[in-house]
């Protein structure tokens, strides 16, 4: 499983709700991975 963080991703999800939630798990889940 690969785990990106987009860099433009953290201000697009701030005008697009839906996105909060998948930009919040991959952050979560990237961080596990650690």
């Amino acid at each position: 499983m690969n785990i990106y963080l987009p860099s433009g991703l953290n201000t697009h999800y701030k005008h697009s709700p839906r996105l909060e939630w998948i930009e919040f798990i991959c952050y979560y889940a990237s961080v596990i991975s650690l």
